[in-house]
C-alpha cells in the first residue's frame, strides 16, 4: 500500500516539474515544455479563439444571470457550480459589462475608441488567444504540481 501512495505522489509530481521547470531547447531557444505545448496549442486554436472567448464570455455572463434570477437547483445545490456561477454582485457586473464589451468588439459596436485595431481589437485578436491557450493548459498540468502532495511536501522540508 505504501508503494502505491508513493508511485502515486512521485508519477504526477515528476510529470509537473519537467513541464514547468525544466528547460529545454526548442526551435534554437531554451523554454519549457508547457510553453510549447501551449504556443502549439495557440497556432491550433487560432483559427476559431475569437469565437471561443466569445463562447465563453457570453456563457459565463448567461450562466451567471441565470443562476441569479432563475437560481437552478443543479447550480445551487453544487458547491463548484456555485461557486463559478453564483460569485459577488461585483463580479457579475463586471461580467456583464465585459460581456457588452466583447459584443462591441465582435459586432464593432460603437466608438471605434473600443473596438479598434489598437484597443479591443488587439485584445480579442492577440492578447485573449494566448491567455485562452496558456489558462487551458495551465488549469489541465497544474494539478499534477499542487493536488499529489508535493506542494506540501516542499512546504514541510
Amino acid at each position: 500500500m505504501a508503494k502505491k501512495h508513493m508511485l502515486k505522489f512521485i508519477i504526477p509530481s515528476f510529470i509537473g516539474i519537467s513541464l514547468f521547470m525544466f528547460p529545454v531547447p526548442y526551435n534554437g531557444e531554451m523554454t519549457i515544455p508547457i510553453a510549447i505545448f501551449s504556443k502549439n496549442l495557440l497556432n491550433i486554436l487560432t483559427p476559431i479563439s475569437e469565437y471561443l472567448i466569445l463562447g465563453v464570455v457570453l456563457l459565463s455572463v448567461l450562466m451567471t444571470l441565470v443562476t441569479y434570477l432563475c437560481k437552478p437547483r443543479v447550480i445551487i445545490e453544487n458547491t463548484y457550480l456555485k461557486s463559478i456561477f453564483k460569485p459577488a454582485i461585483l463580479w457579475v457586473i463586471i461580467r456583464v459589462v465585459a460581456a457588452a464589451f466583447v459584443l462591441m468588439i465582435f459586432g464593432k459596436i460603437g466608438p471605434e475608441v473600443i473596438w479598434g485595431e489598437k484597443t479591443g481589437g488587439l485584445v480579442t485578436a492577440s492578447l485573449l488567444p494566448i491567455l485562452l491557450s496558456v489558462f487551458l493548459l495551465a488549469g489541465l498540468f497544474l494539478p499534477l504540481l499542487l493536488n499529489f502532495g508535493l506542494l506540501e511536501f516542499v512546504g514541510y522540508s
